[in-house]
């Protein structure tokens, strides 16, 4: 009776059903207090952690919802939210950010590459392909149409925002101005 005791109480259980990864130890060998057996992986509960330039910092807030794009399969968009971040900025000028995941499909693996898009509301700002924009004089510049003199027009903007396809411009734009691309 002692023995089976022992033997169950050297069962190690999870306190999640989940996967095993970096097993370090082999069936029957003794693993002393301390010693890092494996990893376990929820599959139900995934998390983003990505870095941001301190410069896009103030635009982080806890509940931001995010889409999530894996690298292996782009056309793939998972939704999240935000769910904490490091106020501290490393060495290369970077703030760590922590995103949870809703509703994964089991196509994840744990260390995968992804794209991360922070969406925000953003008042009182016009949004343009980014591909619109060019830097001329190290000025970012945007080429708009006048339909009324038949000719194109440099318009000097401010960028506030960009994503890798658009950009957030306040100033240097009016709304109906036709953007050359």
């Amino acid at each position: 009776k002692r023995i089976e005791y022992q033997i169950e109480q050297s069962k190690i259980r999870a306190p999640f059903d989940g996967l095993i990864a970096d097993l370090n130890l082999k069936p029957a060998t003794l693993a002393l207090s301390g010693t890092i057996i494996c990893k376990i992986i929820n599959p139900a509960s995934y998390q983003a952690v990505f870095s941001l330039l301190e410069t896009e910092s103030a635009a982080i807030k806890i509940g931001n919802s995010v889409s999530i794009h894996p690298l292996p399969n782009s056309s793939k968009v998972l939704k999240g939210k935000i769910v904490n971040w490091n106020p501290i900025i490393d060495k290369n000028g970077l703030i760590r950010v922590y995103a949870s995941l809703f509703a994964t499909s089991g196509n994840l693996l744990e260390g995968m590459n992804v794209d991360v898009l922070i969406h925000q509301n953003v008042e009182d700002v016009f949004t343009i392909p980014k591909e619109a924009l060019v830097i001329r004089g190290g000025q970012e510049v945007v080429f708009s149409y006048d339909p009324l003199n038949h000719e194109a027009r440099w318009n000097f903007i401010d960028v506030l925002f960009q994503n890798k396809s658009e950009i957030a411009v306040r100033e240097g734009l009016e709304s109906g101005t036709q953007i050359i691309i």
